[in-house]
């Protein structure tokens, strides 16, 4: 027979054993929000800079008979193109050598993930008979074919011994692309003969 002193033992049994399944509830959840811990791992690579320069012609062909008259050149397997100081008159000529590229291709293409600075220089060839110098022959981008013109804007190359600055760029996720023309100055006073030379574009990370 169950008395009312039974019955209220029984759920003061029942109360503490809520409590104490409580109090062990919030003791775990207390304890897992107090710390936890986090392992990182990473391999880290080293950069590696890149940077290059294409030319998409590396000969520049002027052909022969090149004179202070301007007379059209012979012989060349690239475009030549002559600019008299006076039509008609031996008083001086350039000639323009336009590079042979592809459909879409420049001159110089430079691509490089870091800033760089470039340097242009030209060396005489020891076969050159002629009077000319590395100076006689510029560089420049499309510019009107007018003698006086290119005399003003073309950019007369100096020797390897001392190059000269080009161009500076940052770094950039595209190509950089240059489109020169070379000039080679003919005077009235240049002796006759051969005229070799090489030009050097070179690029350095800065």
């Amino acid at each position: 027979m169950t008395t009312h002193r039974t019955m209220r033992f029984r759920r003061c049994l029942t109360l503490a054993a809520v409590l104490a399944l409580l109090a062990a509830v919030s003791l775990t959840s207390a304890t897992r929000a107090a710390t936890g811990d986090v392992q990182v791992t990473a391999n880290i690579t080293a950069f590696t800079p890149s940077l290059t320069l294409e030319l998409c012609d590396d000969s520049a062909d002027f052909g022969s008979g090149l004179n202070a008259s301007a007379d059209p050149a012979t012989g060349n397997t690239d475009t030549v193109d002559s600019i008299p100081l006076a039509a008609g008159l031996p008083n001086g000529a350039f000639y323009r050598w336009t590079p042979s590229c592809g459909a879409g291709e420049s001159f110089i293409t430079v691509t490089s993930n870091v800033s760089w600075d470039g340097t242009v220089c030209a060396t005489l060839a020891g076969t050159s008979t002629s009077s000319l110098t590395v100076g006689d022959l510029r560089y420049s981008v499309d510019i009107p074919q007018d003698y006086s013109t290119i005399s003003t804007n073309a950019t007369p190359f100096q020797d390897c011994s001392s190059p000269a600055s080009w161009t500076s760029f940052p770094q950039s996720t595209t190509p950089y692309t240059f489109d020169y023309l070379y000039y080679l100055q003919i005077d009235p006073t240049d002796t006759a003969g051969s005229f070799a030379a090489t030009t050097t574009w070179a690029v350095t990370a800065s």
